[in-house]
């Protein structure tokens, strides 16, 4: 008899260990604040391709690749910036060939809701001048902020002596600012411009071309970390993420297709 509950008992081990090694760990996905909405609606149908749970961690870029390279654990990043993914890069951090491009954005000037939109340098200066506040991502950490720093100068605008900037991190504070009437306009994301003004809040003003940002397009790219635990599935997000169900949902959010 006590054979018998002995070979029980190890059999019930080898059930239980058997069901613990067949649960998949969630896939850790690091991605910047502007992705949080299309990637919340693509996660259903990506966790069908990926064959496992994901488990997103949205910040600005600047400070997921800080944690990463803090050694932080995560399967893929998604920045908002080639330049934060240029570092990880240089450092080793990324697995070798897994590095891609899936998405384009712009930078525009956002203003409270009826605010008219304004053409050419002269104009936006002009608009910019007059205002008490207008608001940007802090560029120590905010790739938006990082853009709109490169621009004030060219606007024949002193950022570090004129006052009347108001520092936002993420930049979603910044269109908080704006919606708020904190700051009368404010620098972001073309995608975070469509979803404040498709909410009623906000109105586009100026949205700069590339050539006004010294040829340099912001680029979202993709890429599985070095020490991924789920290299595989992490490669099969990735890929997803250039599929054609993943592009429509990204257009219609505001953002292009590089």
């Amino acid at each position: 008899m006590l054979r018998a509950y002995m070979i029980i008992g190890i059999m019930c081990g080898i059930l239980l260990a058997c069901f613990a090694c067949g649960k998949s760990e969630p896939l850790l996905v690091f991605a910047s604040n502007s992705l949080r909405e299309v990637f919340t609606e693509l996660q259903p149908a990506a966790e069908k391709v990926c064959g496992r749970s994901i488990a997103y961690t949205f910040a600005t870029a600047g400070v997921l690749r800080q944690q990463i390279e803090g050694g932080a654990i995560a399967d893929v990043f998604v920045p908002s910036s080639e330049h934060d993914m240029d570092i990880l890069e240089e450092k080793g951090a990324l697995a070798e060939g897994t590095r891609s491009v899936i998405l384009k954005n712009a930078l525009t000037v956002i203003g409270q809701p009826g605010s008219a939109h304004v053409f050419g340098r002269a104009a936006l200066r002009d608009l910019l001048d007059a205002a008490p506040k207008f608001a940007m991502g802090d560029p120590r950490l905010v790739p938006a902020g990082r853009y709109a720093d490169a621009v004030i100068p060219w606007l024949e605008l002193t950022r570090s002596t004129n006052g009347r900037i108001l520092l936002g991190n993420p930049v979603r504070q910044v269109v908080e600012f704006v919606e708020a009437g904190t700051a009368q306009y404010g620098f972001v994301f073309g995608s975070d411009a469509h979803l404040s003004d498709g909410r009623g809040k906000s109105s586009l003003v100026y949205q700069f071309s590339d050539a006004e940002l010294n040829g340099e397009p912001i680029i979202y790219p993709a890429a599985v970390l070095g020490n991924a635990p789920q290299k595989g599935p992490a490669r099969a997000f990735v890929k997803f993420l250039g599929s054609a169900e993943a592009k429509k949902v990204f257009i219609k959010a505001g953002f292009s297709i590089s």
